[in-house]
């Protein structure tokens, strides 16, 4: 098994190169790829994100494993909504608004400088790959490996203190 050290991507270029990478590797082992998702219930585990790529891949070769779960994850409008709405402990109908400026509206925190802050860091990234994620499983265990964007964190960390002000403000 080739188990190299790789740092983890810093920048979206990086990460889309990274996932143009996951696809060769992907590919030069014959696997057959589901395009999507996988439900994670169950047991699971996780590579280690300072692996490569390379040694999670030839361990599903040594195992016998023929079909891997593959997707990138692009940051859109509706992931704005949707990243906030995962720290919320009641779902909003505002959830189902157009546009993130239109569901801050809606839940009364629009004018916060928190939440422009948010909107604009997560402007600055529309489009671009927030997340590449691989899976397979072997013996009823869902081996993961997942890899995030640099500034995905930290767009994480404010959407919390969003969530933050809309359960504060009462609104739904």
């Amino acid at each position: 098994m080739r188990i190299r050290n790789e740092s983890v991507p810093q920048s979206s270029s990086d990460l889309e190169q990274f996932w143009r990478e996951v696809n060769a590797e992907v590919s030069a082992r014959r696997f057959l790829v589901f395009p999507g998702s996988l439900s994670l219930q169950g047991a699971s585990a996780i590579w280690p994100v300072q692996e490569a790529v390379a040694g999670f891949l030839d361990l599903a070769v040594s195992l016998g494993v023929r079909i891997v779960y593959m997707r990138a994850h692009s940051l859109s409008e509706s992931s704005l909504i949707d990243t906030v709405a995962t720290f919320l402990s009641d779902i909003p109908d505002a959830v189902d608004a157009d546009t993130a400026e239109a569901f801050f509206d809606l839940a009364g925190i629009s004018s916060e400088p928190e939440v422009q802050q948010y909107l604009r860091q997560g402007k600055e990234h529309l489009g671009q790959l927030e997340s590449v994620h691989v899976v397979w499983v072997h013996d009823g265990v869902a081996h993961r490996f997942e890899r995030y964007a640099a500034w995905y964190g930290a767009l994480m960390d404010r959407a919390a203190g969003v969530a933050d002000l809309i359960e504060q403000s009462g609104a739904e």
